[in-house]
């Protein structure tokens, strides 16, 4: 129902930076990165300005540990016009940390948790730090994730990742 909503709207108001924005979230949730992408360019080509659009369709190819460069590039264009975004902040750490620059990442990620505690941040931050060989500082910040959102599947996916759930 939902995509048919956004369908119509989208078929009713083909430049709607909202509907198209809405739309590429929706199938993010659905885990249809294609779909999301196209709608993504679709409302950067409308208005090369949206922050947003840039850093969602940045963050989903860095994500996907596909086309590295060129979703850095969209993050930082994004962060060029909201510098103090920390969703922005947490998709650049995420990038760095993709390209194998854990230092620049922690940097980036540790001001995005500052600015935003979020349960997601936290999972990048400690898989960062744990990969980087900081053990301790990434079970710290994950416990801080779990306070926030103790149901987390950012965190809960990290610590099966790095086999730590145990045998419960």
């Amino acid at each position: 129902e939902a995509e048919q909503v956004l369908n119509d709207g989208i078929a009713q108001f083909p430049r709607s930076q909202n509907l198209l924005f809405n739309r590429a979230m929706y199938f993010v949730r659905l885990k249809d990165m294609t779909l999301a992408e196209s709608d993504l360019r679709t409302l950067i080509a409308i208005n090369p300005n949206n922050a947003d659009a840039l850093n969602t369709l940045g963050y989903i190819l860095v994500d996907a540990n596909t086309r590295l460069s060129e979703g850095k590039g969209y993050i930082e264009r994004a962060l060029s016009l909201d510098p103090d975004n920390p969703a922005a902040m947490d998709s650049l750490g995420w990038a760095y940390y993709r390209l194998g620059e854990h230092t620049e990442a922690t940097v980036w990620l540790k001001k995005a948790l500052t600015l935003m505690p979020n349960d997601e941040i936290a999972a990048h931050l400690g898989e960062v730090l744990w990969v980087s060989g900081q053990q301790e500082a990434a079970i710290n910040i994950w416990k801080q994730g779990l306070a926030l959102n103790p149901d987390s599947p950012y965190i809960h996916q990290r610590l099966k990742q790095f086999d730590l759930l145990g045998d419960s």
